[in-house]
Order: structure tokens, then sequence, then C-alpha cells
């Protein structure tokens, strides 16, 4: 699925899909970014916690989410580049169910943390393998799928309902993937010369 996207995306420059993603990113995630979820990285953070976005998002909406709530680092999936479009030729990991899962354990492995102390919170199903691998599996106003899978097993449930209203919009300095981090300097130019 997400290889077929990125022939799709490949289509344009990543300039272009950049240019894409932020406007809809300042138009459809921002105002879904609920206060809730502010508050608990923040208080992750003050218990000197390191916090992740965990996501099956692509690297750049996941990064956008990170910078914006204020978390430490992301697990998404890679996006891969030639040179200045995506493609889908050197497709790695991707972060969704056991993909998401491997991606954590690897994570948590190279900063030498254990699972079992980690925290994570989701809304989905697809979050399942993840959720039974760390020690403070959370739940977060709970789609059906995943209250039916878990129904017994005791699991704290948070109820969000308020968005955040953010002072400012906030933007990364950098990407994993170099190409899309010399695209993202370079849309963020042409929006300056605008």
């Amino acid at each position: 699925m997400f290889g077929r996207v990125l022939e799709i995306m490949g289509q344009y420059t990543i300039v272009d899909m950049i240019g894409f993603m932020d406007r809809n990113f300042e138009t459809h995630v921002i105002p879904r970014l609920y206060q809730g979820g502010v508050d608990v990285v923040r208080e992750h953070r003050d218990k000197g916690h390191v916090t992740v976005i965990a996501t099956a998002a692509g690297e750049y909406i996941a990064e956008r989410v990170r910078v914006q709530l204020g978390a430490d680092d992301i697990i998404a999936s890679y996006t891969p580049t030639d040179g200045d479009h995506m493609t889908s030729d050197e497709l790695g990991p991707m972060a969704f169910m056991e993909g998401k899962l491997d991606m954590a354990a690897e994570y948590c492995e190279s900063k030498g943390a254990d699972m079992k102390e980690c925290w994570f919170y989701s809304d989905s199903a697809s979050d399942l393998p993840l959720l039974e691998a760390v020690g403070h599996p959370v739940m977060v106003n709970p789609q059906l799928k995943l209250r039916q899978e878990t129904r017994g097993r005791g699991w704290p449930v948070l109820h969000f309902r308020e968005y955040a209203k953010f002072d400012e919009i906030k933007r990364p300095e950098r990407l994993v993937n170099p190409d899309m981090t010399r695209a993202m300097l370079a849309y963020e130019a042409s929006l300056l010369a605008d």
C-alpha cells in the first residue's frame, strides 16, 4: 500500500510533495491534535522520559507532529528517494502493525531501553502488537475494534475531547532522509520568497 502511494507521489518532485503535505498538515492534522496529547508528551518529558511519536505516517508528517507536540523523536515509515523524487524502489520496513513493533523494539534496543518500561498510547487495533509489547499500554479515544480486542485486559482508557490551540505552527529543522531535508529547506525558502 505505502509502495503504491510512493509511486503516485513519485510523479511529483519532493519539493512539490512537501508543499502538498505541508498544506494538508496545517489544514487537516493540526486542527485534530488534542490538548491531551500535548499534555501527555509534556508530562512524560517532565518525568525525564524520552518521548517518541510512533506512527504509520511517513517521516515528514511524523516529524511535523513531533515538533508540534514537543516530543523527542519519531518512529515512522522511511521515505525512499531517487534524486528529487520519492520512489518505492528501496522501500524499507513499514511502521504499521508488526512493522511498528519491530521498529520500536529496534529503537528501544539502540537506546538501551526495556519495552516493558515503556508507555504506548493508541486509538487503533492495528497497534495491538506494540500495545501488547509495552509495559504500559494506554488506549486513547479507542476505535470499536480496539475496545473489542482488549476487553477485560484492564488497560487504561483516556478520552481526549479538547483540540489543542497552538500559539505557533512549528516546523522541523531536518528529516532522516537528506534528500527530504534538502527539499523541505527548498520549499521553506520558497515560502519566504513569496
